[in-house]
């Protein structure tokens, strides 16, 4: 009987899109569908999670953890940017008072756009 070893390495991985992620590499089934799960050391010693789908993989070197553990000190990830929420920007007011989020209903500013 043979069973196939899982895959976990320390890589570099370049993505489509020009980024560069590394970290411990390990495969994931999500949802059904096979994945690679990206786990990125952080300078707190935690990690950062990512799962990549196999097509946005341009290419992935194994490379030894001091090596990993170094581009990724280079190339942190952020998961979310204020610019992706705008709202979070307007929530504040020139003043430095805050304002409240969403606005109450007999608040007569305008609407924020989605």
């Amino acid at each position: 009987m043979c069973t196939e070893a899982k895959f976990e390495e320390w890589a570099v991985i370049d993505l489509f899109g020009h980024r560069r992620l590394a970290g411990r590499v390990s495969e994931a089934a999500i949802l059904g569908g096979q994945l690679l799960r990206l786990d990125i050391p952080l300078e707190d010693g935690k990690f950062l999670t990512q799962f990549l789908g196999p097509g946005s993989i341009y290419s992935m070197t194994v490379v030894s953890e001091t090596a990993a553990r170094q581009v990724a000190s280079c190339n942190k990830p952020e998961p979310v940017h204020q610019w992706e929420f705008p709202q979070l920007a307007e929530a504040h007011s020139p003043d430095g008072l805050e304002k409240t989020w969403p606005p109450s209903e007999d608040d007569d500013s305008e609407d924020i756009p989605g």
